[in-house]
């Protein structure tokens, strides 16, 4: 999956190559290495061999399918990237799904623990709390 895709961005300690704006991640330089997480827009998928694991989550032993109501199907592959197929409701944009599930799906095949935490520094200590996503962290 190498390409120069137009938008940069890190964010999970990664860099990333997309098509399309990662607008939830942070803007930064492309790596001239090639070994940004590329995210392409394509208009077909390729066959492979999949078990359905839910109604929207398909794995193979080189990825997983991922298919978000009828906005996109996500095809992720051995952690090093994503196609984004767009379907009849495509905004133009990633949905939240891609920054969530998707992301969190492709982190974890590359062997990193996707949590959701947030941080407060008091007495000088640091301290994580984590929790569901939309449970208050970061308000507390």
């Amino acid at each position: 999956m190498n390409g120069s895709g137009r938008f940069g961005a890190r964010c999970f300690g990664l860099d990333w190559c997309s098509d399309l704006a990662l607008d939830q991640f942070d803007p930064a330089d492309v790596p001239a290495d090639g070994s940004a997480i590329v995210v392409r827009l394509v208009t077909s998928l390729p066959d492979r061999r999949l078990r359905m694991l839910s109604p929207r989550m398909e794995l193979a032993a080189d990825g997983f399918r991922f298919c978000w109501n009828d906005e996109a199907v996500f095809d992720g592959c051995a952690g090093t990237g994503v196609s984004v197929m767009p379907a009849s409701a495509w905004t133009g944009r990633l949905p939240a799904a891609f920054f969530s599930t998707v992301t969190a799906t492709l982190l974890a095949w590359r062997g990193l623990v996707p949590m959701h935490m947030s941080s407060v520094v008091h007495g000088g200590r640091a301290w994580l709390i984590a929790g569901a996503g939309g449970a208050g962290k970061s308000t507390l």
